[in-house]
């Protein structure tokens, strides 16, 4: 915070200019551990660059891209599938990097609701195959996967993510599930307000478009307003 001005920070969005609003709050849009095609995260320069702003709130959400439809339209690397795997350690190091900070809040946004039938084309038939657990489906999943993930990586935990870490509804539930577990026990061992910024009870279908069925351009003013009342009911 610099004098006295409140800071928002968000982690894992698209890197996009700074935003300084007339009330004198700064936010800053920063790439978390973001998976670009052919590339494994490296997190510590986006870490240290967030700690170097002393942010008085941060926001944190990288669910949507560590999900696939692995040898069907979406393929991740065994790093990638590994990040969910340890899901519940990228929250931790979350919660320690906003400790580290000096950050007030930390919000933890859950994982966009999916309409798979908005799904066309690839995605479609992909989502057709994965829903039903497609026994070839998920040996060529695990086949891709095990290919590239560590030797330490077990087949049982190569499975799940096969099963629950699609690009779907499964996915974004499953996701969501660990995330709140994480958190209730997570408030009990830090001086943190920490919460959930849950915009996916207020996502439908309604409000995503063909071929997409993930992202909510429409609900930005509402979701600005749960993120302005999530702060607010965590004040003091």
């Amino acid at each position: 915070t610099t004098h006295g001005r409140r800071e928002l920070q968000c982690v894992g969005t698209q890197k996009i200019p700074e935003t300084n609003l007339d009330d004198g709050t700064e936010i800053r849009f920063v790439w978390g551990p973001v998976f670009k095609e052919n590339e494994c995260p490296d997190t510590e320069s986006s870490y240290e660059y967030i700690k170097s702003l002393r942010p008085q709130i941060i926001v944190a959400n990288m669910g949507l891209w560590w999900l696939h439809f692995q040898t069907k339209g979406r393929n991740q690397k065994g790093c990638v599938a590994e990040t969910w795997m340890n899901y519940e350690h990228w929250l931790n190091n979350t919660l320690v990097l906003a400790e580290e900070a000096g950050a007030s809040h930390l919000l933890f946004k859950t994982t966009n609701f999916i309409c798979d039938d908005k799904y066309t084309n690839r995605y479609a038939r992909a989502n057709h195959f994965y829903r039903k657990s497609d026994e070839a489906t998920i040996k060529e999943c695990f086949d891709s996967i095990r290919d590239s993930a560590s030797v330490t990586t077990s087949n049982e935990d190569i499975l799940d993510y096969c099963h629950h870490g699609t690009i779907n509804n499964i996915g974004s539930e499953h996701l969501n599930k660990r995330l709140f577990k994480f958190i209730d026990i997570a408030r009990e061992t830090t001086l943190l307000k920490l919460d959930v910024l849950n915009d996916y009870k207020i996502q439908s279908c309604e409000y995503t478009g063909l071929k997409d069925g993930r992202h909510y351009q429409l609900l930005n003013l509402a979701r600005i307003r749960l993120l302005g009342n999530s702060i607010s009911c965590n004040e003091p």
